[in-house]
Formats: C-alpha cells, structure tokens, sequence
C-alpha cells in the first residue's frame, strides 16, 4: 500500500511516515524545578512526502505531530485507535498535541483526525485528516483539506537521561509509564552537550522486537 498525502486535489507520495515515542531527562526537569515523575511519554509522528514538479518549482510537503498521550501501556495498543484534537492556534490548550505542515512555510494544523488501524509487526495502517491554512497559490491557500494515509513505521522510543542516571534507572523509568516486553535497549549513546551544571547528555533508545509484542 503506497502512503500518500493529499492537499487539496494536489498528491504526493510519501517517503517516510514514522511513529517514534520520547521520555524527557529527569535531571534537566530537576534543574528546571520540575517533578521528573511529572513527565509523560511522548508520541511523534513525522511524515515526510517525496518531491514533486509543479507550476512554480518541486514541492516535497511534510506533515507531523509531537506531544500525542494515547493512554495505552504497551506500544502494541496503539492500533486500532483514534485520536481527537482541535489545535486552534489562537486558543490552545495545555497538553493539547502540536501538528504542523509544511509546503512553503510552516502552518498549524486543525480540526486533527488521526486513525490507527490494523497492525503487522512494527508497521501501523494509518489515517489523519485536518484543515490548513497554507501559503501557497489558490486554491491552496485557505481551509485546505490535508489528508495522509497508508502505513506508518513504529521506530522506537528514545529516553533522554544523563551521566547521572544508571541504564537500570532508565529502564525502570520508562517501565512506570510503558511496559518493556516487546521493545529492546540498544547502546547509551553519550552526547558532547552538557547541562548547566556540567552532567553529560545521554540518550537510551527503546527498539521494537521482532516478535509480537503481547497485547
């Protein structure tokens, strides 16, 4: 099934609709006087269209959202599943998901719609349907409808930590908000960057197994 997006009657094919999830650092919230136990799970979704020849040049449009809370424990659970959001950027609302597009200039998204349905391995069917208001020549201009589907790829999750935090802490971290069966860690990676008090940055990243998580 080929994975499309849709502007208007204006279609593109897609060449990456990925699914990734993110766990902040516990120690930059500390330093920020926040809770680390406060801070939730993730979800992004990032669609990337081909390039396209048009009147006025090649367009490759890319849609995507970051800040999603489906209330699922395992990453399986994910699909089937819809999700609501309104997005008005003049009146938004705390923790409300953030989804852009963008074909000539960045534009929020509203009146979201985003369908999870059947699901094979790490690949999720998918669905998302919204309104736009583009910069771009008419009739891609106001209320334009943006409609992707086609199947999206669950790349894992990535855990922000630091030199502070031992891997077994990390794991034990994102157990409290997603269970661990069904997705691997791989090799701490160390950044170069560091906080202001001079602790490393670190990053764990979460890999789906190739086995069927349980659901």
């Amino acid at each position: 099934m080929t994975s499309r997006l849709r502007l208007g009657l204006l279609e593109f094919d897609l060449k990456l609709a990925q699914l990734t999830g993110t766990l902040a650092d516990p120690h930059l919230a500390r330093l920020n006087g926040i809770d680390p136990e406060s801070l939730p799970l993730l979800w992004d979704l990032s669609l990337e269209a081909a390039p396209r020849q048009v009147e006025s040049g090649s367009w490759s449009p890319t849609l995507g959202v970051s800040g999603l809370r489906p209330p699922v424990r395992r990453w399986a659970e994910l699909a089937p599943r819809t999700l609501h959001w309104a997005q008005d950027p003049d009146r938004p609302l705390p923790d409300e998901p953030a989804a852009t597009i963008y074909l000539l200039t960045h534009e929020a998204t509203r009146d979201n719609v985003l369908r999870f349905g059947e699901r094979a391995g790490e690949r999720i069917a998918f669905g998302w349907r919204a309104i736009a208001d583009l910069q771009g020549p008419a009739p891609l201009d106001r209320a334009v409808a943006v409609v992707a589907s086609g199947t999206l790829q669950f790349a894992g999750i990535t855990v922000d930590t630091s030199e502070r935090e031992t891997d077994a802490q990390v794991r034990a971290r994102l157990a409290r908000r997603i269970a661990l069966d069904g997705l691997r860690a791989q090799r701490r990676e160390l950044l170069e960057d560091a906080h202001s008090d001079g602790a490393r940055r670190a990053r764990l990243r979460f890999l789906p197994t190739s086995r069927e998580p349980p659901r």
